[in-house]
This record gives structure tokens, sequence and C-alpha cells, in this order.
């Protein structure tokens, strides 16, 4: 039987990733990154309902080409918003969105692994703060995985750093973290007792990201284009 896994997934605003993490016969910790684009080890964090089922990533891209309105974008930085996504004939709050997400890419974890993972962590942004992050893990938990340890993603960032750079005792680390949907930076400090952890509050921008740069570029070429 193959050795156990754990399992780590970032299902960011506009793209989604995962890795596995074993222990090798010496000790050593094998990481790798879980394939779940075609071309790429990330895919689109997007989901198409179909009256069939849903569809993500890749499989759910192709299909919104020729039914865009029943493909849904970005719906992480909706968390918290009490008004449903509506796609198809379905309505869905947007962090079991996230969960059936995170659930999609557990299920293609146990395909290619062939068996069930030995934990799973899940990355979220550090200006959620404790209701948003709430919420997600009971949607994940209401799918069946009840289990699932929540790190934020500076701290995950700092963690895998320091797993590969060893930081002396007392030495800072900054994490600045721009991503789709937002802008995240904090200090992360190694403790006399070998954790890394926070120095003073995380602070960024819950709203900011390279969407809305994509946005901004969007809107302006289509306006110096002069299409409506």
């Amino acid at each position: 039987m193959a050795r156990p896994y754990f399992l780590a997934i970032d299902v960011g605003t506009s793209r989604t990733a995962a890795a596995t993490a074993r222990s090798a016969p010496d000790g050593a910790l094998l990481a790798a990154s879980l394939p779940l684009g075609r071309n790429a080890d990330s895919t689109p964090t997007t989901v198409f309902v179909s009256d069939s089922g849903l569809l993500f990533g890749d499989a759910a891209e192709r299909r919104g080409t020729a039914q865009p309105e029943r493909l849904v974008r970005e719906f992480k930085r909706r968390i918290g918003d009490d008004v449903p996504i509506v796609a198809g004939d379905r309505r869905f709050s947007p962090q079991d969105l996230y969960a059936l997400v995170v659930g999609w890419v557990i299920g293609t974890a146990v395909e290619r692994e062939g068996q069930h993972p030995a934990g799973i962590a899940v990355s979220v942004p550090v200006t959620w703060g404790e209701y948003r992050t709430q919420l997600v893990r009971d949607a994940i938990g209401r799918l069946g995985w009840s289990d699932v340890q929540v790190i934020t993603e500076p701290e995950a960032a700092a963690r895998h750093y320091e797993s590969t750079h060893p930081l002396e005792s007392g030495r800072a680390l900054a994490v600045y973290d721009f991503g789709g949907g937002t802008f995240d930076t904090v200090i992360l400090q190694k403790m006399p007792d070998g954790n890394v952890d926070f120095v003073g509050s995380p602070v960024g921008i819950p709203d900011l990201g390279g969407a809305d740069f994509d946005d901004i570029v969007l809107r302006h070429t289509v306006r110096a284009a002069g299409i409506p």
C-alpha cells in the first residue's frame, strides 16, 4: 500500500492549486504539485452548472464558452454575502461553491493517489477574519470533510519558506501576497519554541486583486476601441 499523504488546497479568486506531501523513508518530506489543469498544475476557479451536474476548472471553462450564463467566476470574493449566486436554474451560496471546489480537488487527489489523504489543509486570505473563515469551514464540513485544517495564505507561504530556508530564532519574515482578489501583507517571526507566528496584526485590502486590474484594462480597451 502506498505511503499516507497529506493534501493542501488553495482555492484562489482566479485559479485553484493543490499539492501533496508524504514522508520519505529517510524522514524527509516530499512535496509535489497535484495536476489539476490540462496544461498547468493549477486550473481556473470556475464552476459550470449543467442540467446533469457541475463541472470545474478547465472543463467548466470549455463549456462556459458556449453558455457563459451558466459559468460562475470570482465567487470567492462574495463569501459572506447573503445574496445567492444563480446559474442555470440553481442557487448557491458563495461558500458552498468554494466548498464544492475543495471537494472536487479532494476527489481528484483520491483518484490519482488511490486512497484518501491522511490530512487536508485549505488556505484562506488573512483578512477574512473568523466570520468568513468559519463560513468556509462549515460549508466544507457539510460535504463530510469536518477535519480540514484552515490556515491563512501568508502563514502557509511563511511555513513553506521556513521549511526550505530555516530561520534563526528571532528573525522576521515579511510576506507580500497580491492575489486575484485580495492583497495581504504580514510579518512573521521565528519564535524560541521553533514556531513561526504573526507579529502584530496582519493588514491588507480585502477587495483589491489582479481581477480588478484585468477589469480596468478590459474597460479601457473597450472604451479606446469604441466598442459598445
